[in-house]
């Protein structure tokens, strides 16, 4: 059968088609190749205590359509004063805590790629995470050696 007589609506990958080709569509011979789709991100994640001194690591969400190629994923963490809009911070896929960010809240976006012909939009696709809870102050370090006992019931070990 020629390419040029098919005339009903064929039902590829949810998508109506008059015809065998269309530009969504790569042909190959006389069938499909697969379907160019808009590019996709699951949501990415933070793990890591939001702690001075500690290191939040970016967890990647999943691009999509699984059959596409994308260039690595980028990520731009974001700065959350309280009652203040988010600054972006640095970039990278580890952020180290330090006393600058005690206070705020922490998020990361990650911007993917996707590298096939036809990508639709979005493209690049973009996630951002969910907050985390509020950075803290590093943990008291116990005073080990120099706490002095003057009263009776230290000194009776109790």
């Amino acid at each position: 059968m020629n390419r040029q007589f098919i005339s009903k609506f064929l039902q590829l990958g949810g998508i109506p088609v008059i015809g065998a080709c269309v530009l969504a569509f790569a042909c190959v011979g006389w069938g499909f190749a697969g379907v160019a789709g808009a590019t996709t991100l699951t949501a990415l994640t933070i793990s890591g205590t939001a702690q001075e001194g500690k290191t939040l690591t970016a967890n990647p969400g999943t691009p999509g359509p699984a059959t596409d190629t994308f260039d690595p994923p980028t990520y731009q963490w974001l700065l959350c004063p309280p009652a203040a809009s988010c600054a972006n911070g640095p970039t990278g896929a580890t952020l180290a805590l330090t006393s600058a960010e005690v206070g705020d809240t922490i998020e990361v976006t990650e911007t993917v790629n996707d590298n096939a012909a036809g990508a639709t939009p979005p493209n690049p696709a973009v996630s951002t995470s969910t907050p985390t809870s509020v950075v803290l102050p590093p943990a008291p370090t116990p005073l080990r050696g120099s706490h002095r006992c003057s009263d009776r019931r230290c000194k009776a070990g109790r």
